[in-house]
């Protein structure tokens, strides 16, 4: 498992940084320059997320007639120069964080693609696969390789503080007029909950003041029990296991966040009915107060804080099963399948001319469909046993 820890500031050291052309069209145009943080971080995600959606677009997908086709079009087969030369955006970011999408791109890819295989072999919905990063709904995220220390260096200033040092520097011909040089450093503090192990990457979550270093996780360190278990999910309790132990999640925590949750959810909707507006999508229209947003975000904080329990305590239970636990069996349950209404099979079957879709109950009858003979589809439903059929049947 990667390493996250939380972003205390930005300080951006050395050269201001060049952050494009004020009309990238124009190259007489104004430059912009900035070492304000917060503009920096928009900057350094807005490129990375553009080049992103550049090597997105170079996807194909199958269109009706089961030809591959581009999912846009607009594709982009710039090369990381042409890109650095034609959006001035672009120029001054440093090169290991605009290469990181090339391989992230294919990862998420094919990624979905594997993930829509198994679920189609489940019998369940495969979902779509990803898309272009929005500029509104994604996060504003950037990833920077490590390389062996040629960037996103981690520094320990003491046991709880530390930084990740992105360094990049301007192009030729666009130093800033007040700047002795051309290099700058963008220094993110951290704070640390445990040591920083070996690290191939960085991920930067700006929306949500997150960084990740990407690492392998560590082994658990257990010993030879020759013991095994069976473990099996349930309703009442969360887990039980042959021994005859039972897991279950902290009810009374929860149950005081649900709580939290209704309390605030009724508090919406008693400001929706006051403003009489029809629906929650009208109230939001019209334009919502400061206490209703504040509300909203405070729901989404304890939804967050309801899984972050119960994934604490999943991960405890799963360490010490496999502490003790040489072999660890699981039923393989189809719980979608189980907590499903039984559905009828749908049949046709050819009498005389005509063809009729039958559904084949359980007790033994069946329910005849009438049907167009022309069109082959079931139009009017009519009610017999299964070893008799209908004249109306055409």
């Amino acid at each position: 498992m990667s390493q996250k820890v939380r972003i205390e500031r930005v300080d951006v050291r050395g050269a201001t940084p060049f952050l494009g052309l004020s009309d990238n069209d124009d190259p007489g145009s104004a430059r912009l320059y900035s070492k304000d943080p917060d503009q920096v971080m928009t900057w350094l995600c807005d490129a990375w997320r553009t080049r992103f959606n550049q090597l997105r677009s170079r996807r194909k997908k199958y269109g009706p007639n089961k030809k591959l086709q581009p999912i846009t079009d607009r594709v982009d087969e710039r090369t990381h120069a042409q890109a650095r030369h034609d959006c001035s955006w672009m120029a001054a970011v440093p090169s290991l964080l605009l290469n990181s999408p090339e391989k992230l791109e294919k990862q998420d890819w094919y990624a979905a693609v594997k993930r829509r295989k198994t679920l189609r072999g489940k019998h369940l919905d495969p979902g779509r696969m990803p898309r272009f990063k929005s500029r509104r709904k994604s996060d504003l995220t950037f990833a920077c390789w490590y390389d062996d220390g040629r960037n996103a260096r981690f520094v320990k200033y003491n046991r709880h503080h530390g930084a990740v040092i992105i360094n990049g520097q301007n192009p030729t011909g666009y130093r800033h007029e007040d700047d002795m040089g051309v290099r700058f450093s963008i220094v993110i503090r951290v704070r640390l909950s445990q040591p920083i192990r070996d690290y191939s990457s960085v991920r930067v979550n700006w929306t949500r003041r997150e960084l990740v270093f990407v690492n392998d996780p560590l082994p658990i360190r257990r010993s030879r029990t020759a013991k095994a278990v069976g473990v099996d999910r349930g309703c009442v309790h969360n887990m039980a296991d042959s021994d005859g132990h039972y897991y279950d999640l902290p009810k009374a925590k929860l149950k005081r966040i649900d709580g939290e949750i209704r309390r605030r959810q009724k508090a919406q909707a008693r400001a929706i009915r006051l403003s009489e507006a029809s629906s929650w999508k009208a109230y939001r229209m019209k334009g919502a107060s400061k206490r209703f947003r504040q509300r909203e975000q405070e729901i989404r904080s304890l939804y967050a804080k309801a899984h972050r329990i119960i994934d604490d305590c999943q991960q405890k239970w799963t360490t010490s099963l496999i502490r003790d636990y040489d072999l660890i069996a699981i039923e393989d349950l189809n719980l979608r399948g189980m907590g499903r209404k039984p559905q009828p099979k749908l049949c046709f079957v050819k009498l005389g001319s005509a063809f009729c879709a039958v559904f084949f109950r359980s007790g033994g009858g069946a329910v005849f469909l009438d049907c167009d003979p022309r069109r082959r589809r079931p139009w009017r439903s009519t009610r017999g046993n299964s070893g008799n059929a209908r004249s109306s049947c055409m």
